[in-house]
């Protein structure tokens, strides 16, 4: 049988595997694979080719003893998976074994001469590293061949978003991003569209997400008072012994009240005023334009990886409004959406962006959301919509500014709620700020 299929190995040290057979072994008996890491099962998984009617389609099946990750997610033993073009195959855990597992990206041939004679990137552009998968295929890093700068590359299958009638929300991102121009902002390159794809190559940012910022900064904190918090316990438990009562209740409050501020720490606040002033500024920017983001949250920022530089993405639910700013479709992540959204009411959308922004903020100090995520979705509803904020530990030390700036950033009255402008022309921009004057790579936090 010709070669139908490669997988293209994305860890150095190992090769490429053709894909001949209906069915091809992925593991150690196969000597095309040349693998010998003794985690990796002899026979790991299969790759399937299959022909139903006049369509191809692939399966890969876990046979492991450790496990098959496809798009960084485990795959259930035995179950048979579909795979498409440039999806990630990983043999072992990606994450708790990264020094032992192996990458590849699955290259299906004919699709990729098809796609490239319909116009797609795969002519001008090699397809490199796994970044991410989105709702309707993968993200992955590209560089363009005719002058070897590195791009962000969503592959979209834009005919199964047309059956979900989501391919809207594409075609709204694509559009916001040809209409903005800000250094805070994601830069769009070029979008290309076959028959059924759309790929969308944008500004390859290489620090993650904020969220995962935050994680880090928090684990950061975490190590700083280990030891502080171990000898706590050392104390206690050498109360107990000499029964000392009133000693370890001394001793266990402190503890109690160090762990409590240690879990709910992130960055500091001059961090936090660099970040989010440059979103902030974005927003102002985007609101100039008419412009609302609509989905603003932790996940959607970006770092650059230098000088605490972010940039704001994922406009697929942005929209044009009118000069009221008034929008009418209710829609975001339910834990940055305003009060104003339980109302089932039209809104105004800039509004909503800065109560967003907000509860970004409010995580980068605290290390949390400002509301109790354990209650019912019910009770959280109401929560939200009455503004119970709770005023975490981290915030008794924060300073003055800080907390009416978020006091006025999460009003539950719109009307009351800070503007972009209003924000930015706050006491909490105008103090110097310490941060070092670059950014420690972000799987070594500084902060």
């Amino acid at each position: 049988m010709d070669l139908w299929g490669i997988l293209k190995c994305m860890t150095p040290g190992h090769k490429d595997i053709p894909l001949q057979k209906w069915i091809e072994p992925i593991g150690r008996a196969n000597k095309e694979c040349d693998i010998h890491e003794p985690n990796i099962s002899s026979k790991h998984c299969t790759i399937e080719k299959r022909m139903i009617g006049n369509e191809t389609i692939f399966f890969i099946t876990d046979v492991s003893s450790n496990g098959t990750w496809v798009n960084h997610s485990l795959i259930d033993k035995l179950e048979q998976v579909p795979l498409t073009c440039y999806d990630e195959i990983t043999l072992l855990d990606p994450n708790l074994q990264k020094k032992k597992c192996i990458s590849y990206m699955f290259v299906d041939i004919e699709f990729e001469k098809k796609e490239s004679a319909l116009g797609g990137p795969q002519s001008r552009y090699e397809i490199l590293d796994f970044l991410g998968i989105g709702g309707f295929g993968v993200v992955r890093k590209v560089k363009r061949i005719s002058d070897g700068t590195l791009w962000a590359m969503k592959k979209i299958n834009i005919s199964k978003a047309r059956a979900k009638g989501e391919d809207k929300m594409i075609r709204n991102e694509c559009d916001v991003l040809r209409q903005v121009n800000h250094p805070s902002i994601i830069k769009l390159g070029e979008v290309l569209e076959t028959r059924d794809f759309v790929y969308i190559i944008m500004e390859f940012i290489s620090g993650g997400n904020l969220l995962r910022g935050v994680r880090l900064a928090n684990e950061h904190e975490r190590e700083i008072h280990k030891q502080e918090l171990d000898t706590l316990k050392e104390k206690m438990a050498d109360c107990v012994n000499k029964h000392k009562v009133d000693d370890y209740n001394i001793l266990e409050e402190k503890y109690l009240n160090l762990k409590e501020e240690i879990d709910y720490t992130a960055f500091s606040e001059d961090v936090c005023r660099l970040i989010v002033k440059q979103i902030l500024e974005a927003l102002k920017y985007l609101h100039s334009k008419n412009i609302i983001h609509r989905d603003l949250k932790l996940e959607n920022i970006m770092w650059t990886g230098k000088n605490y530089e972010i940039r704001v993405t994922d406009f697929g639910l942005g929209r044009v409004v009118g000069d009221d700013f008034i929008a009418g479709t209710i829609c975001g992540t339910t834990l940055y959406a305003p009060p104003e959204f339980y109302k089932r009411q039209p809104y105004n959308g800039p509004k909503a962006d800065i109560y967003s922004c907000g509860i970004v903020l409010y995580n980068m100090i605290c290390n949390s959301f400002p509301f109790d995520c354990s209650l019912n979705p019910s009770e959280l509803a109401r929560a939200i919509s009455e503004g119970k904020i709770i005023k975490r530990k981290k915030l008794e030390s924060s300073s003055i500014e800080l907390i009416d700036l978020l006091n006025n950033m999460l009003c539950v009255d719109p009307e009351k709620r800070f503007t972009s402008e209003q924000c930015l022309n706050h006491e909490f921009f105008k103090r110097k700020h310490e941060a070092s004057s670059s950014l420690i790579e972000i799987s070594k936090p500084s902060f």
